[in-house]
């Protein structure tokens, strides 16, 4: 191919261009809109363990509140807080 004259100087250095594909770094709006999508991910990560680990609590409670069921009025067994007793404590 050396040894061929290309017509039109189609390969020719000064008829190449570079092109750059997929630059955030210039435009500021893009890489607030990844780091604002990045951001809500991570927000809604800790929000899917926090309501697991409500859920897991609330689970215990109603099991040691379950066990606990000596009163005789609903809000006497709502209101009633033996956690601090010794002889009441759940596991």
């Amino acid at each position: 191919m050396q040894g061929v004259k290309i017509q039109n100087d189609l390969f020719s250095p000064s008829n190449l261009k570079c092109v750059t594909i997929n630059n955030f770094a210039q435009n500021n709006d893009h890489k607030n809109f990844i780091n604002s999508v990045q951001n809500v991910r991570n927000t809604l990560g800790s929000l899917e363990r926090s309501i697991g680990k409500s859920k897991q609590y609330e689970q215990r409670l109603l099991r040691c509140r379950g066990s606990h069921s000596h009163s005789h009025g609903v809000n006497d067994w709502w209101d009633s807080d033996h956690s601090e007793e010794k002889s009441f404590k759940c596991k």
